[in-house]
Order: structure tokens, then sequence, then C-alpha cells
């Protein structure tokens, strides 16, 4: 069964009933869905206060969760159990809904609406069931009040209260805490690659630049900042144009790695055959990864045969491909996470692990997807970073990077042109997996496959030992058996074709040895 949205359960909660009440827990509840029950009453007696206590922290987490992770928001169910059996709110009084649905006393910045629907259950008993859907608040975080307020994110099927570090994650992905502009580290010209600021003197605002130095140039760019008097880098500013960002930022960096088994031996695969790190500026990481792999056999070249005859090479992964995937990477990861970006080779496909989860404008992907059935929108997480990539320009022109949805476009095209898979990803809250499957054991079997000749083409020559009693015989012995060999040979009928052909080999090598055989013979003599 295929998953409605929240807002399309929400609004017209008839036409997805099957999907409410599905038994399997799991079949429902998830990053998006959460059914749950609004206490039991016992006897005739209504719910406790601790249960009511209960349901309403349940509310409350669950709506901030999904206000704060998914851009479709999310559907609490109040009245469904986890077998889907429908137990209702009935048993609440209209105090307690009211307590349970008053959302503007419990959260902040939250944009929540609440509706109840009227049912029967599965023995035909009427019931009303409660709705709340939360939706996605763009610009700020969804918390509770007072001066330590709790928030939540939704991972799956659960609402985890948020650290410090997971609330300036999504203050950073909401814009509520601008990192682009924020002080990094304090600035000295003595950081900047000269190199780098050279050329982006050349493309940024050019006439008017002209006269600038090289801090005015950074400071209008947006790469440095002023606080309290003092110059500081921004995060942006020092991974683009200082020579060394990783005195500062240490993982971020590009690791290039190569194992020697195929993706599915992950888990035993050992060390790397190959493990080399690009580092410095971002536009030098990008240019030295394109260099090495374009001037290596880092990736193999396959050939296969053509139909109309002969051969012709096609790579192991389109290098496009690869570009894409290393470029996009680097530009849309997440630098405040402690881990560089990782390029693992095996023998059977190219994974980019990339830090930081894609965001979307205006859908939540799946964990697991790819780009032949889905169309990325990107939402960029560094934006500074992107102007200025789009602005500089590689030596053959071409800017660095495009939108991240012609880029993906870009390595779908090419990829299928191999007749190879789409790329595809595997998601997880703070990482995005890359995959391009190259079937490199596939193709060199079909390559191995197109050039065996039937067995009947040619006679099978194995090689031959001589031997003379117990120990191997003499150069003139073999000599000597050669000869009457050849003697045999030379008696096949020319109409056997390629015996006759293998006659002719044979009576050659033949000569060829009595050759050798009589220059040894004279040079021993003239030595004597």
């Amino acid at each position: 069964m295929s998953r409605p949205s929240p807002r399309q359960v929400f609004d017209a909660p008839q036409n997805a009933w099957s999907y409410l009440i599905q038994p399997a827990d799991d079949d429902f509840e998830g990053q998006h869905f959460d059914p749950k029950e609004a206490g039991r009453q016992q006897s005739n007696v209504a719910i406790s206060k601790s249960s009511l206590e209960a349901v309403k922290e349940l509310v409350i987490k669950t709506v901030s969760a999904f206000a704060n992770s998914n851009s479709e928001g999310g559907l609490l169910v109040l009245g469904i159990s986890s077998s889907g059996e429908v137990i209702g709110v009935d048993h609440l009084s209209e105090d307690q809904r009211n307590s349970v649905t008053n959302l503007d006393t419990m959260l902040r910045n939250h944009s929540a609406e609440v509706t109840f629907h009227d049912c029967q259950n599965s023995s035909g008993v009427d019931r009303t069931v409660c709705l709340i859907y939360s939706g996605y608040v763009p610009n700020a975080l969804c918390e509770t009040f007072g001066s330590n307020p709790k928030s939540w994110v939704r991972n799956g099927s659960q609402s985890v209260l948020m650290s410090q570090a997971v609330r300036d994650q999504v203050r950073r992905r909401k814009g509520v805490l601008e990192a682009d502009t924020a002080p990094c580290c304090p600035f000295s010209p003595d950081d900047i690659d000269a190199e780098v600021i050279k050329e982006f003197r050349r493309v940024f605002h050019p006439e008017s630049a002209a006269g600038f130095t090289d801090e005015r140039l950074l400071y209008e760019a947006g790469a440095i900042v002023r606080s309290n008097k003092e110059l500081f880098f921004t995060v942006p500013g020092l991974l683009f144009f200082a020579s060394n960002p990783q005195r500062v930022l240490a993982h971020a960096f590009l690791r290039l790695m190569k194992f020697l088994v195929p993706s599915t031996q992950r888990a035993s695969r050992g060390t790397p055959s190959f493990d080399k790190d690009f580092r410095g500026p971002v536009t030098k990481q990008i240019r030295a990864a394109r260099t090495f792999l374009r001037e290596t056999s880092f990736f193999e070249r396959f050939q296969h045969r053509k139909p109309e005859g002969g051969f012709t090479e096609e790579p192991e992964l389109p290098a496009i491909a690869v570009d894409e995937a290393i470029v996009n990477a680097v530009a849309h990861r997440d630098y405040y996470t402690n881990n560089p970006i990782e390029c693992e080779h095996y023998s059977d496909e190219f994974i980019v692990k990339n830090p930081g989860r894609i965001l979307q404008r205006n859908v939540d992907l799946p964990d697991n997807f790819t780009l032949g059935t889905t169309t990325l929108d990107s939402m960029p997480r560094n934006r500074k970073l992107l102007e200025w990539l789009r602005l500089m320009q590689d030596p053959d022109g071409k800017a660095f990077v495009q939108a991240l949805s012609e880029g993906t476009k870009r390595m779908t095209r090419e990829m299928v042109t191999l007749n190879l898979p789409a790329p595809s990803f595997v998601l997880f809250e703070n990482e995005t997996i890359l995959r391009l499957e190259s079937q490199a054991e596939v193709r060199k079997a079909a390559f191995l496959a197109s050039i065996q000749v039937p067995q009947t083409a040619f006679i099978n020559i194995f090689p031959l030992a001589m031997t003379k009693g117990g120990g191997r015989a003499t150069s003139d012995e073999i000599h000597l058996r050669l000869g009457e060999f050849s003697q045999s040979l030379r008696g096949v009928p020319s109409e056997f074709g390629r015996q006759s052909t293998l006659a002719k080999l044979l009576s050659n090598k033949i000569n060829n040895l009595e050759s050798s055989r009589l220059a040894e013979k004279s040079a021993h003599s003239e030595w004597l």
C-alpha cells in the first residue's frame, strides 16, 4: 500500500481508513504517522490524572518532532491501538479532550491543526478518533515554553529529545542559526591562498573590486566578518579561501580509498589497498581529485566487441558521474559534522559517504531511493559556498558546480548510457550515501564470453615433455623426436585446413630449434 501524505489523511481520513487501521504497527507508524491510544478507561471511571498527563506529553513531543523534522509534517492519531484496533477517545470528557489538544498552551512555534473523526470499530460500535496534523515549521524550533525549552526530532517511529548539538544542527538547517555569517576563527592575511584569491578577484564583480585589497574583497564577498573590531573568517570563507582550512576544521577533507572486494564484503574488507586524502581549500580538493582520477588507472577501462567487428573501450564508471558525485559532496555536505567525505571504490561499485542528510524543499525523501524514480530539488545547506563555486571556473572554463538537480540528472544520463543502474541513495539522520554500481565483474565476464571461439574452430595445443629412461631427453634426442613428429604432420592433406597450418607452424618451430642447435654447436667448437 502506497503511503498517502499526512495532510491528505488529515483532510479526508475516510479515504485512507484502511491505511489508518492496519494491524501491524510498523505498517503505519513511522516518520510521518503515529497512532496512539489516549489512555484506557477503567470500568466506568475516567482515566487518571497521571494517564492524562502522559497523553499530553505524548502530544507535545510528537507534534514538536514532526514540526522540526518533516517537510511534509506528520499526523498523530489518538484512539487507535498499535494493532489497528479503534479504541477512540470517547472515554475522555470534553475538558480532558481540550487539555490534550490545546497546543497553544503547550508549544510555541507550532502549526498544528486538530479534528475529530466519527467512525466505527470492528464490532460496529460508534467511536471518535482525534487527528492532530503537525505542519513543518521552517524558520523556528517548535519547542516547549520556559527558560530551558525542550524540542524533539522525528527518527523513524520515535520522537527523540534534542541534544544541544542537534538543536544547533536543526537551527542551522532552518536558518535560525545563520552559520554562513557567524565568526569561525580569527582572520590573518597570511592564511589566504594566493592562487584562489587571485582567481576569485577575476570573477567576483571585477569592475568594482579592481581596487579592493584582499581583506576588502573577502569582506565584501562575506568570507570574513567584523566582531569587536576584529576580523574573523566565516566557515565558508575559511573553507574556500584559507590555504589550510583543516587547521581549524580538521574533518573538512576528501578521502579516496580502494578495496579489492565487492561491496557486499564491506564488513570484512580489511585495510584499503589505496588510501589518499585531498586537502586544502575546497576548489583545490576538487581539482586535485579530478586530476588524480583523470591521470591514473584508479578506475578500469573495459574492452568489448563491437557488432560490426573489432573492439572498443568503455570506462568502469562515467567520469562525469564520478565527478558530479564528488563535487556535490564537497558543496552540499554538513561541515559541522566531524567526519570527512569518504569515497570508497569496490570491485562492483563506487560509494560516496557524505556527512549530512540531503535537504529538500517541500518533500521528505525515503531512506532508500534511486535517481531513476526520484528527482531531487535541492535546498542548499552551504549557500555562500555554492555561490562562490558557481562563480569559479575549472581549467576548461566551466563552473565548478551546477544546481544539485542538474548535476544528478547528468549523473543518471551518463550511467544509463553505459547500461548501468541509475545512482542510488541511502539516507541516515546525519549521512548521505551515494552508490554508483559499475557491475564490473558482469561486464568482464560478458567480454570474455564475446571473444570465446567455438571449440571446433581450433585444435587444443598442449605442451610436450620428452623423457628418456628416468630423466629428461637431451636436446639432440628432442630434436630427433620433433623431426619425426614434423614428418608425420607434413603428410597431412591440405584439405584439413587448420591441421596443415598447425603443421607449418610446428615445422617452423622445429627449424628454429635446429638453427639454434647448430649455432650452439658452432659456438662450442670455436671455444674449443
